[in-house]
């Protein structure tokens, strides 16, 4: 059967049929909700818990993570001021860039290294 047979029908009467067939169609039940699992007393095996020290330095390390993206959003701002015969001060954010960079080496360095 080709769709010419479904051409030469009339639009109402297509949509009558899709309705009867859908209607024939049987409708599953709502399955209900797992229920939660219960806390449990013991953290998982896998997981290990940062110690206050760790914290701290992940807190350092997501403050120079902002400082330096700042200082660079910074320096870009300076070099099209530059590159469009502005006034800017290109020196002053590089140096301030460099030094934001550097911090956020040795923040980072310091909370891989640092142990539980």
């Amino acid at each position: 059967m080709g769709l010419s047979a479904y051409i030469d029908q009339p639009l109402s009467k297509f949509i009558a049929n899709q309705k009867q067939v859908s209607a024939s169609l049987p409708v599953a039940p709502p399955q209900p909700k797992p229920a939660a699992p219960s806390p449990t007393a013991k953290p998982h095996q896998g997981i290990s818990v940062m110690s206050a020290r760790k914290q701290s330095l992940f807190r350092e390390f997501q403050a120079a993570t902002a400082n330096l993206s700042s200082a660079r959003q910074s320096l870009e701002d300076a070099r099209f001021l530059s590159r469009n015969g502005m006034a800017n001060n290109l020196t002053f954010a590089t140096h301030v860039e460099h030094v934001a960079f550097h911090n956020w080496l040795r923040t980072g360095d310091a909370f891989t290294t640092c142990p539980n």
